[in-house]
């Protein structure tokens, strides 16, 4: 199967709607957070005039992205289907690539800080 044919079954959006992984650098407006050695970075990114996240896992280690990062993603993303609805959880808006979750930006400061 396909990434843009589960992105189609993965979320509201429509397959184009979202960068291809060519795409994505060009669309990067910056980095939320860089992931270190065994987490994805966090990427604030705009296509066709829409803001949204996306968790990467590509600039990982080959072992890392190929196991852990593409397990992750799939296990996030089953947990955003999951929780669709609920207004206090970002809607999920598909997969750029299997090593790529893109989700719904709501701008807002960090509890962290």
């Amino acid at each position: 199967m396909s990434a843009r044919s589960v992105t189609q079954r993965a979320g509201s959006a429509a397959p184009d709607s979202l960068p291809s992984r060519a795409q994505l650098g060009a669309c990067v407006e910056r980095l939320l957070h860089r992931g270190g050695w065994s987490h994805a970075d966090v990427l604030l990114v705009r296509h066709a005039g829409k803001q949204f996240v996306v968790k990467d896992f590509s600039r990982r280690a080959w072992l890392l992205r190929s196991t852990f990062g593409r397990w992750s993603i799939g296990r996030e993303r089953r947990a955003y289907r999951a929780l669709d609805g609920i207004d206090a959880v970002p809607r999920l808006l598909g997969l750029v690539d299997p090593l790529a979750l893109a989700i719904e930006y709501r701008p807002g400061s960090l509890l962290s800080r």
